[in-house]
């Protein structure tokens, strides 16, 4: 322990080189992680009114090293792959105010609050990466992650990117509901799915956009449908494209709307309803 203070109002003052764990190699359980570190459920309370200030240079566990602060009530951890800046309370649940969490990963921020029994994890707030801003919730439930994004950009490309190379969907599927499309602004009001085991479950993926001045492509060929507004909707394994005020050249094509199923199966099923009016 580097220095120690006891202030009048009878809170510790704690500044700490250094602290290792030593592990139990006889036993491969219960691996000291951050969260438990002080056993905040239990001992939040007390751990406020005995201490004004911590700073503790380096916690070493198993080889991750992790820098702790803590002052006037908000706990700042720092560490090589992600910071974390956030004040704690605890009902029911132990309630992290994040106020930032950078995960250097994906480059990564979050802002919300996430409420847990170190069991199960709800998060709601919302987040900046892969070039968007916007609103993020999830919850970890034993092996399911479920969340749920919403977001507005001129371009989701580098959220696209990694969505697909991550859980490769299936090829179709991007082709259909994204690579076919050129856009002005996107919308999407609902992206919700769930994770098991590190894949993305289709029966539980849906999605609602729009997108602004749009151009779908549907054939190579031809040339392009151009729209005011295209209307995305995937929904238990379906997905729908509706054209609003769509023109093929001089062509109205106004009610004209494709759907695409079958994305887990050998063949895709195309079902294309092309009205003209002119």
């Amino acid at each position: 322990m580097q220095k120690l203070y006891v202030k009048l109002d009878k809170k510790f003052i704690v500044k700490i080189d250094k602290i290792k764990q030593i592990e139990n190699r006889s036993s491969n359980s219960n691996k000291i992680s951050i969260l438990n570190i002080v056993e905040i459920k239990k001992y939040l309370e007390n751990f406020k009114k005995a201490f004004k200030s911590i700073e503790i240079s380096e916690i070493d566990i198993d080889g991750l090293k992790l820098k702790l602060e803590y002052k006037k009530g908000k706990f700042l951890i720092t560490a090589k792959e992600f910071k974390l800046d956030t004040t704690i309370s605890h009902k029911r649940f132990v309630k992290f105010n994040i106020e930032n969490l950078f995960i250097k990963k994906f480059n990564l921020y979050l802002t919300g609050k996430l409420n847990t029994n170190f069991k199960n994890y709800y998060f709601d707030g919302s987040f900046n990466s892969f070039d968007l801003k916007g609103k993020l919730y999830f919850m970890v439930l034993d092996k399911k992650i479920k969340f749920g994004i919403s977001t507005t950009s001129s371009s989701i490309d580098k959220l696209i990117d990694f969505i697909n190379k991550k859980f490769k969907l299936p090829k179709e599927l991007m082709r259909w509901a994204y690579y076919n499309l050129k856009y002005k602004k996107i919308k999407i009001e609902g992206f919700r799915g769930e994770i098991v085991n590190n894949r993305l479950n289709l029966n539980k993926l849906s999605l609602l956009a729009t997108i602004y001045k749009g151009e779908y492509k549907f054939n190579p060929l031809l040339e392009p449908i151009k729209t005011k507004k295209i209307i995305l909707t995937f929904k238990n394994k379906k997905l729908k494209i509706s054209l609003i005020k769509p023109k093929m050249g001089d062509k109205n094509l106004k009610g004209s709307f494709v759907t695409i199923s079958n994305f887990d199966k050998e063949r895709v099923k195309v079902e294309i309803d092309i009205k003209t009016l002119s």
